[in-house]
């Protein structure tokens, strides 16, 4: 798929939309989930692959740099970019919904070893890891249980408007 100015605007949509996302959030055990990874699915299904990881990749990085948790950002941006990545390979072909739990499982695994990872190597242990373990994983299926319907709907968008010229 070539990169197109309208795959610009989009990406800087999805990247919108991802930031303004990850700033709503909801207070988990002392954690919090938020919204952004929602918009990680389409821009994975409708973008082409590169431009997709880096919107999801750019939205949450810039995130953690204005909201006052910049050490973050390094790790955000390869964790969503490999999510992004691995949605993509996953659910570009159509299939049923074994892709999409795969997808769901990758991001869920992605998100807890990467942010498991750099913790480990910021606190210099991996009881801190392990304590927020849970919350990236239900990070995870937070972003898959209301991405895919959405991904989903948007492909079914975009695919009228190609038929219609």
């Amino acid at each position: 798929m070539k990169i197109n100015i309208k795959h610009l605007a989009q990406a800087a949509l999805f990247a919108a939309l991802v930031a303004l996302c990850t700033l709503i959030q909801v207070p988990v055990g002392g954690e919090y989930i938020h919204a952004g990874d929602i918009f990680l699915y389409p821009a994975a299904l409708l973008l082409p692959l590169p431009l997709g990881m880096v919107a999801g990749a750019l939205g949450a990085g810039l995130v953690d740099v204005f909201s006052g948790f910049a050490i973050f950002a390094p790790a955000t941006v390869v964790v969503k970019a490999l999510v992004v990545l691995g949605i993509g390979l996953l659910c570009r072909k159509r299939g049923g919904g074994l892709r999409w739990a795969g997808a769901t499982a990758w991001s869920m695994v992605i998100t807890v070893v990467g942010y498991g990872a750099f913790v480990a190597i910021v606190t210099d242990g991996f009881s801190a890891a392990l304590a927020v373990a849970p919350f990236n994983a239900l990070q995870g299926i937070v972003g898959a249980a209301a991405g895919i319907p959405i991904a989903l709907w948007l492909r079914r968008v975009q695919k009228r408007e190609i038929d219609r010229g």
